[in-house]
């Protein structure tokens, strides 16, 4: 399946949106920190044209996951707040934001920009 006809498009507004919450930042202080040498081996797009829609596959995937545990984190930081544990709740809110919600958010970057790049490639 062409990257053009995957679900779950980036919308024509998001890589603004991107921009301005600092997530081109984030994947600078990710690859810092070596967590793209870490991975490399896990992800499955070997740089060529073709291998376009096995990253979107990919960055589809790790963001249905981290969509999961951001809604895991919100929850215990939830229960941690009906609980009465105010800081607790507030570092569970801040480490999902950090772990979870900037990932999503990243890799919705990445998969506008694939699939600015297929597209590119498919007119050629």
């Amino acid at each position: 399946m062409p990257v053009s006809e995957s679900p779950a498009l980036a919308r024509p507004w998001e890589p603004a949106l991107h921009r301005r919450l600092g997530v081109w930042w984030y994947a600078r202080l990710l690859r810092l920190l070596g967590w793209e040498r870490s991975i490399r081996n896990q992800r499955s797009f070997d740089g060529s044209r073709s291998g376009l829609a096995a990253l979107a596959r990919d960055t589809r995937r790790s963001e249905f996951a981290h969509l999961v545990l951001a809604l895991v984190g919100v929850g215990m930081a939830g229960a941690a707040l009906l609980l009465g544990a105010r800081g607790a709740a507030g570092w569970l809110a801040v480490l999902t934001v950090l772990l979870h919600v900037y990932p999503v958010l990243l890799q919705r970057a990445l998969r506008a920009r694939v699939e600015r790049i297929a597209t590119a490639a498919e007119r050629v």
